[in-house]
């Protein structure tokens, strides 16, 4: 930001923003040093609010010269680079040429009214859809963080197959699953839908023969691209770092257990970290989180983080189609949460995994619940010592068979303790 003309690191106001007074002044307390924001309308909004925009400027980052909507000034000279007020198209996305900067800006009526930055440089600060979009199982967004060279779109999994494209930095793409490749490699399977002089260079072509052409547009002008693009710079370029990022949860959702066999938490993100509770059929979870798991490597599973740190649940069962059933599925957004307070949210869940940890290693009453909450309604395991491998081909009645063996074994004589079998010795769990 610092070098763009008439902008600073706190940010852009292209028009102040309606504010009461009361609640400036109740901003100018608690913030000493925002006072003279405070008074010119100067708010700011915090991750997982949802905004509703009437209208969009687009502006050349150079000058600060209006490129959308057109402005009827056909004469006027610019001394940028971009083409001429009297070209420009009042289409935001064809407003201006590719190699001009460009700012975006939304005029918004809720929660506040006023004029924010969405765009920087074809970067995206905001994104459409409701927090529900971008919480939901199916439907995984990143984005490309590798600057400048963006993301590479490879037909297959190695990277001598052919190059399709390249998505620039920024771009924002739907990842379908995860793969290691003979490399060691994390490729991801992407689709996106952009405009094709939005994706550089490559051959025309599609990852997999039974898709869909990518070559035609749809009604918007969009068109879809798939392929594979890695996770992270390959080491033996030299270069380290992230191609793409995922998209964090913006609020804390909802979901509930739907395997009629319920559930098993984990203390990490790997399938072979302890196994540290159990979640019933019907339980309702809240998710802040969710990452791959990096084994097995031919199709890596995607995984849930509870929260207040209460450990990991898979979405599906570590087997193959069709026997990789749904264990869970999202039913709404925590409404527990408030965007403009989330350290209260964090430290509550925090405390409440504490507590259900407590009543399980015997220091209050209950068995592992809060208070008869039906959102937290799931066993926990006092012990963090019941680690189990990774595998395909033990289910999970056979787990529940073993647990079940073992609490019918009859409490053995210290002579024959040798003949019971450990904790750690329970089966290989599908997920």
């Amino acid at each position: 930001l610092e070098s763009l003309p008439h902008m600073s690191l706190r940010g852009v106001v292209a028009h102040p923003v309606a504010f009461s007074k009361s609640s400036s002044e109740s901003m100018a307390s608690s913030r000493e040093e925002d006072d003279d924001d405070a008074n010119r309308g100067i708010v700011t909004l915090d991750p997982g609010c949802a905004v509703m925009a009437e209208s969009a400027f687009v502006l050349d980052s150079r000058t600060l010269r209006q490129l959308y909507p057109m402005l009827p000034t056909p004469n006027v000279r610019s001394h940028s680079k971009c083409k001429p007020a009297s070209t420009v198209s009042n289409d935001p996305d064809t407003s201006s040429d590719e190699s001009c900067p460009k700012l975006s800006f939304l005029k918004i009526t809720s929660p506040q009214s006023g004029y924010i930055l969405s765009n920087i440089h074809s970067y995206p600060l905001l994104l459409p859809g409701l927090p529900t979009t971008y919480t939901q199982t199916d439907h995984w967004l990143w984005r490309v963080t590798c600057q400048p060279d963006g993301a590479f779109i490879r037909r297959g999994l190695e990277l001598v197959t052919d190059h399709l494209g390249t998505l620039p930095y920024g771009t924002v793409c739907e990842v379908k699953k995860k793969v290691v490749n003979g490399m060691g490699l994390n490729r991801l399977k992407i689709e996106a839908r952009l405009q094709k002089d939005q994706v550089v260079g490559g051959v025309t072509g599609r990852a997999d023969a039974n898709e869909p052409s990518n070559d035609e547009a749809d009604a918007f002008g969009m068109t879809k691209y798939s392929g594979y693009i890695s996770e992270f710079l390959n080491p033996l370029s030299g270069q380290r770092g992230n191609v793409v990022e995922p998209i964090p949860f913006p609020v804390p959702a909802l979901y509930k257990v739907v395997h009629p066999k319920g559930c098993i938490v984990r203390a990490g993100v790997e399938l072979s970290t302890s196994q540290i509770g159990f979640a019933p059929p019907d339980a309702v979870l809240s998710i802040v989180g969710r990452s791959y798991s990096n084994h097995p490597g031919h199709n890596c599973l995607e995984r849930l983080k509870l929260a207040g740190g209460g450990g990991w649940i898979s979405v599906t069962l570590n087997r193959r189609p069709p026997g990789n059933n749904t264990l869970v599925e999202m039913v709404g957004v925590d409404g527990r949460f408030d965007p403009r307070d989330p350290a209260r949210f964090h430290f509550e869940s925090v405390k409440r995994v504490m507590e259900e940890l407590h009543a399980n290693d015997g220091g209050g009453e209950g068995s592992g619940g809060s208070g008869g909450d039906g959102r937290r309604s799931y066993r926990r395991l006092s012990s963090y010592a019941d680690l189990s491998e990774i595998g395909e081909d033990d289910s999970l009645v056979q787990l529940q068979q073993q647990q079940q063996q073992q609490q019918q074994i009859p409490a053995a004589s210290p002579s024959n303790n040798n003949n019971v079998s450990p904790a750690g010795s329970l089966g290989i769990s599908p997920h």
